[in-house]
């Protein structure tokens, strides 16, 4: 017997890494998938009428409704294994699942604020009021996130997450190169 495959709809707003994620995820399984834009502002009591969430991705199969990115990726893993979006492997799988959490949890949420600063002060209304209110933006929150994705750039710039600890705690480029402060 040959298993149905779901007929999957992705929501998106173009833009958003969370929908980026998703997209790429499809696109690495081959998972067929249609597209629906998300329109914010005009389509948000559409999107909430019909899914009940009020942000995009949301995945739509068969009729169920799967939002977030991370629970969309966990939904399309459980029902399309093959090829995996993770290793096998509990201590690697660990690794790649932080580095999902710190991007999805604290670089793009930063990068978020930072952007609808930006817009702001590009006076794109009401879409810059619109996202400021939704995700809590204030010119303090941008600065501090600003600065905190000005400290991450700086620490992947200078090889790793402290200075002097790459490969292995050497204080060396893995090609043998000693590292500099910056």
């Amino acid at each position: 017997m040959v298993a149905r495959m779901a007929n999957l709809e992705l929501i998106e707003l173009y833009p958003s890494p969370w929908s980026e994620r998703l997209r790429w995820a499809l696109e690495w399984k081959r998972v067929p998938y249609t597209r629906r834009a998300y329109q914010p502002l005009a389509g948000e009591e559409e999107l909430r009428r019909t899914t009940g969430i009020s942000t995009v991705p949301v995945l739509l199969a068969d009729g169920e409704v799967v939002g977030d990115s991370d629970a969309a990726l966990e939904w399309l893993e459980a029902h399309h294994p093959s090829p995996a979006l993770v290793p096998e492997d509990p201590r690697l799988r660990a690794q790649a699942r932080a580095w999902e959490i710190a991007a999805t949890e604290t670089v793009a949420p930063a990068g978020r604020l930072v952007m609808i600063g930006r817009w702001k002060a590009r006076g794109m209304q009401p879409l810059a009021d619109h996202f400021a209110a939704k995700y809590g933006w204030s010119p303090a929150e941008q600065a501090r996130m600003g600065r905190l994705l000005g400290a991450l750039v700086a620490r992947v710039h200078a090889g790793g997450p402290h200075r002097g600890e790459h490969a292995g705690g050497t204080g060396r480029h893995p090609r043998g190169r000693a590292l500099r402060a910056r």
